[in-house]
């Protein structure tokens, strides 16, 4: 690569997989100096049969998904709340009361 400016664009993102938000700026001074997004970066310059190229490595970063909502899994702990509730209601209500009721 000759000395210059250079821009890394994503064009296309894996299904399953988040695209890069914004593109890479890759700046290469006449001296050899690398900078990757205004930052020098080292040991990216590439010797031997690959002359003159730079090595630069782009992690997939995969998507996470999404939590389910209004799905039936939350039906059984909202039943076994509410049934915990009313014997708690029950059992308040008897401990205070139940002396009353038994005579």
């Amino acid at each position: 690569l000759q000395p210059g400016t250079y821009t890394l664009t994503e064009t296309y993102t894996p299904e399953g997989y988040q695209g890069l938000k914004q593109s890479v700026t890759v700046v290469i001074q006449e001296d050899g100096t690398v900078m990757i997004d205004g930052t020098a970066v080292k040991n990216v310059l590439v010797d031997g049969e690959q002359h003159n190229q730079i090595s630069l490595d782009v992690t997939n970063q995969a998507k996470v998904p999404l939590p389910e909502t209004g799905g039936s899994g939350r039906l059984g702990i909202y039943l076994t709340g509410l049934i915990a509730l009313g014997l708690s209601g029950v059992y308040l209500f008897m401990r205070n009361h139940g002396k009353d009721v038994m005579k």
